[in-house]
């Protein structure tokens, strides 16, 4: 009984202490992604049209700002330790205005919250922004944006375009994974800089 009571009494300091420790969370990684290098359109006259840019929809599961990953049986989930820099629809609308800059299409590019008036409205929706490790291995950064280009005046439907890349992380470390995040969402957002095009 004695022997019994001694070694129970040597285990339990080491859950207790297990416990103490296991409730602290590491200090997440903060990662962010730049707008790709646009060529301005060699336009014959210098653009006029204002462009204003929504805040962005996002499939179920994109809203925050967790960088969300993809297992095998279509189960979503989220990397632990590691986040964007803001929601992930607020860093897609931040880089696409950044793009839409340089392709020199338009006169200005505004978030729809700016008090001037706009030509045209850009309405974009995050379909996929996601590691896929569905295939085994390392992951593949999957990006996907339906883009839809308005007019302001009458809401009518000028232009629809969807963007999209899929980029193999070179491994599964999170700097990887990054890398290929913003490859991939480098050539999307080219794609829609260069493919919405304002009326002539």
């Amino acid at each position: 009984m004695n022997r019994l009571l001694l070694v129970f009494g040597c285990i339990v300091p080491t859950l207790a202490g297990c416990l103490s420790t296991g409730g602290k969370q590491p200090a997440a990684e903060i990662y962010t992604l730049t707008a790709p290098a646009v060529a301005p359109a060699n336009a014959a006259a210098a653009p006029t049209a204002v462009l204003s840019v929504l805040r962005p929809d996002a499939a179920a599961g994109l809203h925050s700002e967790r960088i969300a990953l993809l297992q095998a049986g279509h189960r979503l989930d989220y990397f632990a330790a590691s986040r964007w820099s803001g929601s992930l629809p607020e860093l897609v609308q931040s880089l696409a205005m950044d793009a839409l800059r340089g392709g020199g299409q338009y006169r200005s590019v505004q978030t729809d919250t700016a008090p001037f008036a706009a030509d045209y409205v850009l309405q974009l929706q995050i379909r996929h922004f996601e590691a896929d490790y569905s295939g085994g291995g390392a992951p593949v950064a999957h990006v996907a944006i339906d883009a839809t280009l308005g007019r302001s005046s009458d809401r009518a439907i000028v232009q629809t375009l969807t963007a999209e890349s899929s980029v193999p992380a070179a491994s599964d470390r999170m700097v990887n994974i990054i890398n290929a995040f913003e490859q991939a969402s480098s050539t999307a957002l080219q794609q829609l800089a260069t493919g919405l095009q304002p009326p002539h």
